[in-house]
């Protein structure tokens, strides 16, 4: 079974603006954005359309078999601040744009947290 990804997790999580200001600019220089949504939400726990999402990551529950899919950004699992060795090893063997994991059910609840953690500078 493979549920839709939109919000299974219960919790509502935002990522705060980084200020970039430059001198008396008072926020308006610029303003980073580059890993949340316009609602401040980490883009990866948007729809794949909505987001803009490059990859699937699927991850299967191996006792109950059920999969979800998080629609993430290569760029933030790779080469982003927070980046993932492994993620970075599995692009760069692989052309997909997707891959599956198959993982017990108490690490496979911790994927929401390590990608929030990914996606948000201030976590």
């Amino acid at each position: 079974t493979i549920r839709n990804n939109r919000k299974p997790w219960g919790r509502d999580v935002r990522c705060q603006p980084i200020d970039l200001s430059v001198g008396n600019t008072n926020g308006k220089s610029f303003e980073s954005k580059a890993s949340y949504s316009k609602h401040g939400v980490p883009s990866w726990r948007l729809g794949a359309a909505e987001s803009l999402s490059d990859f699937t990551l699927q991850i299967v529950n191996e006792k109950t078999g059920d999969a979800i899919n998080y629609h993430v950004h290569r760029h933030m699992l790779a080469v982003g601040p927070r980046k993932s060795k492994y993620m970075e090893e599995v692009f760069h063997s692989e052309s997909s744009t997707a891959f599956q994991i198959v993982l017990d059910e108490k690490t496979s609840s911790y994927i929401p947290t390590i990608l929030d953690f990914m996606y948000c500078h201030d976590y």
